[in-house]
């Protein structure tokens, strides 16, 4: 008897909460009339609303009208007091254009016969053409984002469309729980009934749902997500309490569900279906775990679900989704890599990186597929979302690689770059691509061009690979006329010399370590940097003087600023060398003299 109240309770409130719908969506489609029918009415009265005539155009026209002999006074016409319909058929303006006083004189009675060959001579006045300007109509104002009363103005209808419905479906799923759990309790429903009747009641939920689609769009989107979540829990209860169905069949089960999930969102163009059916799917692996920790699998399954939201990114722009997807992907990619990755031996280092290089190129698709092939307008969150997925790619890429016997860290530098470059080309022939995304993936390129030097190479090797870079730059940015590359040449080349700065450090350990005299890398990156900013002096001598680079930075001042480091790098790097090579021979006074007497002879040959 319980049961029956209880499931009578529940049927009452479907009732309940369909007639509150209908009762909302008869009460919005008034509103909506009413709204129209107001509308309708202003447009009708300013159509009819009269003409107004400037004042004084009728005197104008008189004056300007020519003089004639006696003219009859005629009485006037007396308007009629009957409205003519005419007033209310809407007139279009027209430019006027100059109009001329018609000469014609009024009909007037015959002279009398002796005065006919008598010549009248009336003066003719030549009328003055009246020119009007068309009025100039005021520019319209911004249009101001509408408030939120503004936007529903039936308060009535919006609580009743968009919260009745949540609170409602919520409250049928927990009458639903309640009312198993109590059967279940008194032992009338065993366990496998106990998993049909949570399957049927998701599927029950789902089919009203279909049911409801046309008269009550927004309600039914909220009992397929109801009915989602329901089947979702149900197959995971039968495999984690009963043990039902195995693990095997009830992860096939929910990838079933959630591509179910996909398939309606589709159906019903509703975003809050795809969040569902999105975080279904990813509760999937953790409701059918047996705690093996197989990340094989969990990967494997990760991606197929990213393919599946990158096929939903293909037709809709919906920014919630590729923020959870990747948020929670490599969330859980990195909460391995970071807990779990270094207890597996031996370490699973290519298998790491493959699932990374995966993930990475997944995201890279779903973050630009729709923009660019809709032509719609990148946002400020696809671009940091862009930024941060390359930065993840490489931050374990470098975790795994480290690993390895050899180092390939660079590599995996030029790789990226590689890959960036290719789109960067092929975007910047196309001029409907946005020119941000061009430049900033111009910009990863030589972020990570100017990244592999550091990461694979030691000591002077990154000061000589920064030395060439920073020609090759300036000399790419002369003839592309890309401002981002030219002032990452700047960047590179103030790199540059802190670097050989550094290097230069290992002349003050002449004693333990000796170098040969002139050939030894100290000395031959020492000149291959004073090379590179004399190649570049050159280069920005071509560019045009009112050019400006930076904030009141132009092409001399670089030229003179680069000259200045080169002669003062020259200067230092002679006299480390000769102090290094004769302090092991001659005392230290004889060194000292042998220093200023090459001061001297450079500046003789600097003048």
């Amino acid at each position: 008897m319980e049961v029956l109240l209880f499931a009578l309770l529940v049927a009452v409130l479907v009732v309940v909460l369909g007639i509150r719908n209908r009762i909302s969506a008869v009460e919005g489609e008034l509103g909506t009339n009413r709204l129209q029918m107001q509308e309708l009415m202003k447009e009708l009265a300013r159509q009819a609303r009269p003409i107004q005539v400037p004042d004084g155009s009728q005197e104008q026209t008189a004056a300007t009208a020519p003089r004639t002999a006696a003219e009859p006074s005629t009485p006037p016409v007396q308007e009629s007091a009957v409205p003519s319909i005419l007033s209310t058929i809407p007139i279009q303006e027209e430019p006027i254009l100059p109009v001329v006083a018609s000469t014609a004189p009024p009909l007037t009675p015959p002279p009398p016969a002796e005065s006919i060959w008598e010549p009248v001579h009336i003066p003719i006045q030549e009328p003055t053409p009246v020119i009007s300007t068309p009025r100039q109509e005021p520019t319209p104002p911004a249009p101001r984002r509408p408030s939120f009363m503004e936007r529903n103005p039936d308060l009535e209808k919006f609580i009743g469309e968009n919260l009745i419905n949540k609170i409602g479906i919520a409250i049928l799923v927990l009458g639903l729980g309640l009312l198993l759990k109590y059967a279940i309790g008194k032992g009338y429903i065993g366990e496998t009934a106990q998993t049909l009747i949570g399957v049927a009641s998701g599927g029950l939920l789902i089919f009203l749902a279909h049911r409801l689609r046309e008269k009550f769009r927004a309600f039914s989107s909220v009992l397929v997500g109801g009915g989602l979540a329901v089947l979702y829990f149900s197959i995971a209860i039968a495999f984690q309490e009963y043990r039902i169905i195995g693990q095997t069949a009830a992860f096939a089960v929910m990838v079933g569900i959630t591509a179910l999930g996909v398939l309606l969102t589709l159906a019903y163009d509703r975003r809050e279906l795809a969040v569902i059916a999105l975080l279904g799917g990813f509760a999937t692996p953790f409701l059918v775990s047996s705690g093996e920790g197989n990340y094989k699998v969990l990967f494997t399954y990760l991606l197929i679900l990213n393919a599946g939201m990158l096929v939903l990114a293909n037709y809709k722009k919906w920014s919630i989704l590729n923020v959870l997807a990747f948020g929670l992907s490599w969330l859980l990619f990195g909460s391995w890599a970071m807990f779990s990755y270094g207890r597996l031996q031996p370490a699973p280092v290519w298998y790491a990186l493959g699932f990374a290089t995966a993930f990475y190129a997944v995201f890279f698709a779903m973050l630009l597929w729709y923009d660019l092939r809709h032509r719609t307008p990148f946002t400020p969150l696809d671009y940091s979302l862009f930024l941060a997925n390359t930065a993840l790619y490489f931050g374990f890429g470098m975790r795994f690689l480290a690993d390895l016997d050899m180092r390939v860290g660079g590599l995996l530098c030029v790789l990226l770059a590689a890959v960036n470059v290719v789109f960067a080309m092929r975007f910047f022939r196309d001029e409907r691509v946005p020119r941000n995304l061009v430049y900033l993936l111009i910009g990863v390129v030589l972020t990570f061009i100017s990244l592999a030097a550091p990461v694979q190479l030691d000591g002077d090797h990154i000061t000589l690979f920064w030395a060439a870079e920073g020609v090759l730059l300036l000399w790419f940015a002369k003839r592309s006329g890309i401002r981002l590359v030219e002032r990452t040449s700047l960047l590179v080349t103030v790199l540059m010399v802190i670097s050989l700065v550094m290097d230069l450090e290992g002349y003050l350990h002449y004693r333990e370590e000796p170098l040969m005299p002139v050939i030894n890398r100290l000395f031959i990156t020492g000149l291959a940097v004073i090379v590179s900013l004399v190649l570049q002096n050159r280069l920005w001598a071509t560019w045009d003087p009112a050019h400006e680079v930076l904030n009141e930075v132009r092409p001399r001042l670089l030229r003179g600023a680069y000259a200045l480091i080169a002669v003062v790098l020259g200067f230092t790097l002679g006299l480390l060398e000769l102090n290094h090579q004769l302090g092991r021979i001659l005392p230290e006074g004889s060194v000292f003299m042998a220093g200023m007497a090459y001061g001297l002879l450079y500046l003789i040959v600097l003048d």
